[in-house]
């Protein structure tokens, strides 16, 4: 139970979808809110739709739920960029009106309810930056840049300065883990021989190749038939979809886990795989799942692209050309191969992510908020 006095100033986290979720943005939405209240805030999550098949430690307001039921209605239709552009405005108008002569800080990872936050009221607005905005909405981010109300918070340092020469306030909000989360250092010694790709088939409606992980666990099978590959988050089914013959043997898929038996499974594991394509998209990407490997006393080991180059070290971390299976099995393979150094890779990664807890993450904006 919080200890948080009811008098606390209060953090509302600004979500224009469902909540509670699984998914990497609730998870994320969610253990920033309890490191915010950590530090002595009350907190509150306002959402259209409360997800009751899922559990929250933080409370939760909804606000405009009919509306979202009308909108949703839409979202598969020619209009549906401009019809969830209009629902985001009117919602966040929603919020404001609800919490017009409380003192609250509106935080939000949706650059137009934040850009509304920040017109219509005098509050602080914590804006979290996902990825490089384009077009209107990095308009929106320059003006918003320039007032004082207003704290910046990209997940990585992909805004490039003279976008934002203006900004009064910000800070990097990298993603990160529950320092409780973290591996003891001794648990890294000893590990099964397991290598495990954690996500989804797809990220963002770009899909991911399956069938490189199932060749990867073909190869384990024909020259290190010791090791196995755990997928959790892809089940059999989507395996049988890409790949029609008899699965190889070293190859587990897990399906969907919750978070708590995906990290126990995570440190039963000796390496960890990272697979994103070099798309433009995922240029300014942050995966949760870097962090999450790397606490858990993971090897990994990462497609080389700009993102993972920005976030990742070569110290713990080995890099193979997306396009090259060859190239990606070498690293595996000298893993495996070399104990010591991949505990000395393990090891050098879980002391890494000692850096990327929650309370790290929020501690710049508490600061700025405390002033």
């Amino acid at each position: 139970m919080s200890t948080v006095k009811p008098d606390s100033p209060l953090v509302i986290f600004v979500l224009g979808t469902r909540f509670p979720t699984e998914k990497a943005y609730g998870v994320t939405t969610e253990q920033t809110a309890l490191a915010v209240e950590a530090c002595g805030f009350r907190v509150k999550v306002i959402t259209p739709w409360n997800d009751t098949n899922y559990f929250s430690n933080v409370e939760i307001e909804v606000v405009g739920a009919s509306l979202y039921k009308i909108f949703s209605r839409f979202m598969h239709s020619r209009f549906a960029i401009i019809l969830f552009t209009l629902f985001t405005i009117v919602f966040a108008g929603l919020v404001i009106a609800k919490y017009r002569d409380k003192s609250v800080c509106y935080w939000t990872r949706d650059i137009l309810v934040a850009f509304v936050a920040s017109l219509f009221t005098k509050k602080k607005v914590v804006c979290e930056i996902h990825r490089t905005p384009k077009r209107t909405k990095m308009k929106l981010l320059k003006i918003m840049a320039k007032r004082n109300n207003v704290i910046l918070g990209p997940i990585g340092e992909f805004l490039k300065e003279e976008n934002l020469n203006d900004a009064k306030n910000k800070v990097l909000l990298p993603m990160a883990i529950n320092s409780s989360e973290l591996c003891s250092v001794q648990e890294i010694n000893g590990r099964p021989k397991v290598i495990t790709y954690l996500g989804n088939s797809s990220s963002s409606g770009i899909e991911l190749s399956l069938k490189t992980l199932v060749l990867l666990a073909e190869w384990l099978d024909a020259n290190y038939p010791d090791w196995k590959l755990e997928l959790i988050g892809i089940s059999v089914f989507q395996i049988e979809k890409v790949w029609k013959s008899k699965s190889p043997d070293s190859l587990l898929a897990l399906g969907r886990l919750n978070r708590n038996e995906a990290l126990q499974r995570l440190r039963e594991s000796s390496i960890g795989l990272v697979i994103y394509p070099n798309d433009p998209y995922f240029q300014d990407s942050f995966p949760i799942k870097v962090v999450e490997y790397a606490g858990s006393g993971l090897a990994i080991v990462a497609s080389n692209t700009i993102s993972h180059r920005r976030i990742l070290d070569k110290e713990f971390c080995q890099f193979f050309m997306p396009d090259s299976f060859t190239e990606m099995c070498n690293a595996v393979e000298r893993l495996i191969v070399d104990m010591d150094y991949r505990i000395e890779c393990a090891s050098k990664a879980r002391y890494w992510a000692t850096n990327y807890t929650y309370l790290n993450r929020v501690k710049p904006v508490v600061e700025l908020l405390s002033r």
